[in-house]
């Protein structure tokens, strides 16, 4: 199904120039470990995670499972896509890549779109840290039931 890697080399003979470009250790890369980790962190502890073992328990194991693969496959894939959408373009942001690709109406419709999407996600997580923390913050202060 995929081909191999020399395969690709071989249709598309300056891909290397996607990989790792500027190279790992570039001074033009602008972060250093400390924030890649936090960044990493606060990913892997976002809302996704808390909500994962409510989503097993309603769907089972085998479909949540590759629903899992499925959804990680496809981030895979978007997320090679537009790094290298990013790097053929010379532009470093969503907004730009569509820019350049679709237009100025384009970019302003996404980041519209992008606003939205991310207004419902704060909303979701507000809800899922409140129905979290009611529980434990009624168990550490009792009087906060009376109020």
């Amino acid at each position: 199904f995929w081909p191999t890697r020399e395969e690709v080399i071989a249709r598309h003979p300056n891909i290397n120039d996607e990989f790792l470009n500027p190279v790992y250790d570039s001074t033009l890369r602008k972060t250093d470990p400390l924030s890649a980790i936090f960044n990493l962190v606060a990913t892997v502890c976002g809302g996704g995670v808390l909500t994962l073992p409510i989503a097993f328990a309603r769907a089972g194991i085998i479909p949540s499972t590759i629903m899992m693969i499925v959804s990680a496959i496809a981030t895979d894939f978007s997320m090679y896509i537009l790094c290298s959408c990013a790097r053929r373009t010379g532009t470093n942001s969503y907004g730009d890549v569509t820019r350049v690709a679709f237009g100025t109406t384009a970019e302003i419709g996404v980041t519209v779109l992008l606003f939205v999407f991310l207004l419902f996600v704060i909303v979701a997580y507000f809800i899922l840290v409140k129905d979290i923390w009611t529980p434990v913050l009624m168990f550490i202060f009792p009087k906060l039931k009376e109020w």
